[in-house]
């Protein structure tokens, strides 16, 4: 999901999502992506900290090199 929304996404910047006839289910699908997100960020203790304090750009710049 996420890599076709990124694929999506990559027509927008280059002005080709006029013709992407799947437009409205890959917003759809960001919007899944965000809520979950959200909701684990909100629900998790260790992670509401971090958002609500100063590690946040931190642990955001790190989440690339996690994986």
């Amino acid at each position: 999901m996420a890599k076709s929304g990124y694929a999506f996404r990559s027509k927008i910047v280059h002005g080709r999502w006029a013709d992407e006839p799947e437009g409205t289910a890959r917003m759809a699908e960001a919007e899944v992506l965000v809520r979950r997100s959200l909701m684990r960020v909100i629900e998790t203790d260790d992670l509401r900290s971090t958002f609500a304090g100063r590690r946040r750009e931190g642990f955001l710049d790190d989440l690339a090199w996690r994986m």
